[in-house]
């Protein structure tokens, strides 16, 4: 984050120089510039992302999986697999309610549905995120792109520490 405050008062600007035929890597026609914050050590660029909309304390704007899934052919996706993921949604939800100190049951009671309702509301965006997934698998194929059991190790370690409140999860 440091990083980032110390880069924001140093906004890029358009090189009205810059040439196509000549670039200079250091500057752009564009008023766009790329920083490398990390120091030696690389970041996911989505927690990076996480990390901004924090510290700006608003969403990031996140179309590309979102063109791919409308722009995909998909066969059958199982009912079973959808709905597996509302469940996991509704796991999210109730640990976010619990972390923040709050009741699931008195959410649910707060927006007058029942679990069972608040799980068909979910339907749509559970098929996105199976999409999504599907689609971020066959990407991660085609390039063949691997993860190491080290970065898997250190990212059950996270879900464990997220999810300890929570032990059915």
């Amino acid at each position: 984050v440091e990083a980032i405050v110390r880069i924001a008062e140093k906004p890029a600007e358009k090189n009205p120089t810059w040439s196509g035929t000549q670039p200079d890597p250091g500057t752009s026609f564009a008023p766009y510039r790329i920083y490398n914050i990390g120091n030696q050590r690389p970041v996911e660029l989505m927690h990076y992302i996480e990390l901004l909309e924090e510290c700006l304390g608003r969403k990031a704007e996140k179309e590309m999986i979102e063109k791919m899934i409308a722009n995909a052919k998909f066969g059958d996706i199982p009912e079973m697999l959808v709905e597996q993921e509302g469940r996991n949604m509704l796991g999210e939800l109730r640990q976010g309610i619990t972390e923040q100190g709050g009741r699931y049951e008195d959410y649910l009671s707060s927006i007058k549905k029942s679990e069972a309702e608040l799980l068909v509301d979910m339907m749509p965006d559970a098929m996105k995120r199976v999409k999504a997934s599907l689609i971020i698998r066959e990407v991660a194929k085609l390039e063949d792109i691997k993860v190491k059991k080290e970065e898997i190790d250190h990212h059950l370690e996270h879900m464990k520490e997220h999810y300890k409140t929570q032990p059915d999860v």
